[in-house]
C-alpha cells in the first residue's frame, strides 16, 4: 500500500479478559460482544437494539420520528459510528454496521482492570530482589 494513506475512525483498546472465548472470536463478533455488554441502544427506522449488522430497514413515510434515534444517554459520554445507506425512494435503508458504546461504563471497567494489572505489576517487582 505504497503512498496509501489509512484512516482509522474509531480504536477502542480490548483487553481479552471481556470475555471467556475471547481469542476464538473473529473481530465483527468482539465488537457485537462489547456492544451487547458496554451499548446504548439506538433505532434505526423500526430497528432498535445496541448493534445492527447486516440489516434491510423499511421506512415508513408518515413516521415523523428521526431516521436514527438515541436515547438512554444518561450524561455518559459515548461514540456511535454508524454506516448506512438511504435509498432515493427513501423507503428502504441499508445499515451495514451501526452501535452505540457508553464509554463512560467501559472506561470504568477497563479502569479497574488497569489497576488490577498494576498491583500484579508491583507485587511482582517486590518479589524481585536486587
Amino acid at each position: 500500500m505504497k503512498d496509501s494513506i489509512i484512516e482509522v475512525s474509531y480504536a477502542l483498546k480490548i483487553f481479552p479478559e471481556i470475555f471467556k472465548d475471547f481469542d476464538e472470536l473473529e473481530p465483527i463478533d468482539i465488537l457485537r460482544k462489547l456492544a451487547q455488554r458496554f451499548g446504548l441502544p439506538i433505532k434505526i427506522g423500526e430497528k432498535k437494539g445496541k448493534f445492527i449488522y447486516k440489516s434491510k430497514i423499511n421506512i415508513n413515510d408518515d413516521d415523523e420520528t428521526p431516521i436514527v434515534e438515541d436515547k438512554n444517554r444518561r450524561g455518559h459520554s459515548f461514540i456511535q459510528p454508524k454506516w448506512v445507506k438511504m435509498f432515493k425512494n427513501r423507503r428502504i435503508m441499508i445499515c451495514s454496521l451501526a452501535f452505540c458504546i457508553d464509554l463512560t461504563r467501559y472506561k470504568a471497567w477497563s479502569h479497574g482492570l488497569e489497576l488490577n494489572y498494576l498491583k500484579e505489576v508491583q507485587q511482582a517487582l517486590k518479589s524481585i530482589k536486587i
